[in-house]
């Protein structure tokens, strides 16, 4: 059967195999000597062989590749969240004004307006952020106005978001009646 393989791929590989298995046995700290012509022992082998340390240098690349492409999707998602969470914080800060509107001032807001988030968070740059208010009469009720607020951004990869937050505001009702018992 050897003289099948003598010259085949398959003994070639197997060859192959054995040698980088014989060269790696020396790098995990099993020494071994080799005898001379004359019996005697040679130095010891020391060192690693070219094809040691490639796949070395490409395991090390491809560990090195993961983590950094790891580490920037973690930034990215950190931003991600960043933004959301200020934006909320921002949305809830204008609701909360607008709330404390009576219904006079209600009726008068124009249909849509911007407003300038930089009255609840001087201190963080807002460039990139757009904030409008649109009130609407309601559909059903004519002494109800639907308040819309939203937020625009674009993350560092230039993606645009949005995020909103719609309430409800009636004349007589819950956060009107607190200017009309005075």
């Amino acid at each position: 059967m050897y003289k099948y393989l003598k010259n085949s791929y398959l003994l070639w590989t197997v060859a192959i195999f054995w040698s980088i298995l014989n060269n790696s046995v020396k790098g995990i700290g099993i020494e071994y000597h080799r005898e001379n012509k004359s019996g005697d022992r040679a130095h010891k082998k020391r060192g690693y062989s070219l094809v040691e340390l490639m796949i070395g240098a490409t395991l090390l690349t491809v560990v090195l590749a993961g983590t950094f492409s790891a580490l920037g999707q973690a930034l990215f998602l950190s931003e991600k969240v960043q933004h959301s969470n200020f934006v909320t914080e921002l949305l809830q800060s204008e609701l909360n004004e607008v709330n404390n509107y009576n219904w006079d001032r209600i009726i008068t807001l124009p249909a849509s307006e911007s407003f300038d988030p930089a009255k609840y968070f001087s201190d963080i740059p807002l460039k990139n952020y757009t904030c409008t208010r649109t009130v609407v009469n309601h559909s059903t009720y004519s002494n109800m106005k639907e308040i819309r607020l939203t937020v625009t951004w674009d993350d560092m990869r230039g993606k645009s978001y949005s995020r909103e937050l719609v309430s409800y505001y009636a004349k007589g009702g819950m956060n009107d009646y607190n200017y009309e018992a005075l």
